[in-house]
């Protein structure tokens, strides 16, 4: 026997050859691997197990979940526990202390870290360790340094500047947001710069006029009417803002408008507003697709755009429209991407 580290106490003992693996002294030693009393089994360079029995060396710079195996945080004399949540506990190394500041993913970090750090605690926490920093971000969950003159804070706790075209998500933001910017408005949770009047900013960063013919994708529900009164917000989730659309149409997921005798199937999947629905004479719905009704003596339309009879005994593809098969509910049946006769 020789002495060995003891993987259940971290603790120095003497320890019989086949339970000896590396430095340490296991339940028991198999093939080299150090295993414990669950036959849970590691390499003894990594005999740190976590608590979906992931093995872990112990100079790991993340915090390792070891809630229900608190215990096995012990094999690592440089670790100690650290109750990251009420739910969740983690063995974590210990700051220190030119990286005071323990992050949500375990990790220390220096209170002159120029990134934002994800810390999901109470404000205080992030002040009072690091004084030169700040909670921000939605909810404050972020610990940062303070955004300085001409810049706005995001949700993502970063800073970004007051002439940032693009529009950014401030949900959340309770110091240092989008009010910080004169020229930038809120806008359901996204913090917008403004366009020269009568133009509406798109989602890239692109001013647009309001009589522009084509859909912009603007990302942000609500945004569209306020800066143009003639436009409206449609297509997939109502992230477009287009001109309506006329009589005889109806709104694709694209947010364009396409007439009701459009011959191509089209994509309608999120469309909440003068949708497929607007046809009712010529068109139907299968699958968030609006596709050309067939005649009465061949109702089954494919998604290879051709109308069939209901008796066909050709495998007919309905690839991402199989709702089409139910045409022919008593004939036939959806077999994968087809719809076959019964």
């Amino acid at each position: 026997e020789r002495c060995a580290q003891d993987t259940e106490t971290g603790e120095q003992i003497c320890c019989p050859p086949d339970r000896r693996s590396g430095p340490y002294c296991c339940a028991k030693a198999v093939n080299g691997m150090c295993c414990n009393e669950q036959n849970q089994c590691c390499p003894w360079h990594k005999p740190l197990i976590g608590k979906n029995g992931t093995c872990y060396a112990c100079d790991n710079e993340g915090g390792i979940n070891v809630t229900g195996v608190e215990e096995n945080c012990a094999v690592c004399s440089n670790r100690e526990l650290w109750e990251r949540t009420t739910t969740e506990t983690q063995c974590v190394i210990p700051c220190p202390s030119d990286k005071p500041l323990r992050g949500d993913d375990g990790k220390c970090y220096s209170c002159d870290e120029p990134n934002s750090i994800w810390i999901d605690r109470d404000r205080s926490y992030c002040e009072t360790v690091c004084p030169n920093r700040v909670a921000s971000g939605s909810l404050n969950r972020y610990c940062s340094l303070p955004c300085g003159e001409g810049t706005f804070t995001g949700s993502d706790g970063k800073c970004y500047s007051c002439d940032e075209e693009k529009n950014i998500v401030t949900g959340g933001v309770s110091y240092n947001g989008c009010e910080q910017c004169p020229d930038r408005v809120i806008s359901n949770g996204y913090c917008v710069l403004n366009c020269p009047k009568g133009e509406i900013r798109a989602a890239d960063g692109t001013c647009y006029s309001c009589d522009y013919p084509d859909p912009i994708w603007v990302d942000v529900v609500l945004y569209c009417s306020d800066i143009c009164p003639n436009r409206i917000v449609n297509g997939s989730l109502n992230r477009y803002c287009s001109l309506p659309c006329g009589e005889g149409t109806f709104t694709g997921s694209d947010g364009k408008c396409y007439s009701c005798d459009e011959e191509k199937n089209i994509v309608t999947g999120g469309v909440s507003y003068n949708g497929c629905e607007q046809c009712p004479d010529t068109r139907n719905l299968y699958n968030g697709y609006c596709v050309p009704k067939c005649s009465g003596d061949s109702p089954l339309r494919g998604s290879d755009n051709k109308c069939y009879p209901c008796n066909t005994e050709t495998r007919v593809p309905v690839a991402y429209m199989t709702d089409a098969c139910y045409e022919c509910a008593d004939q036939r049946k959806i077999d994968g991407n087809y719809c076959v006769l019964k």
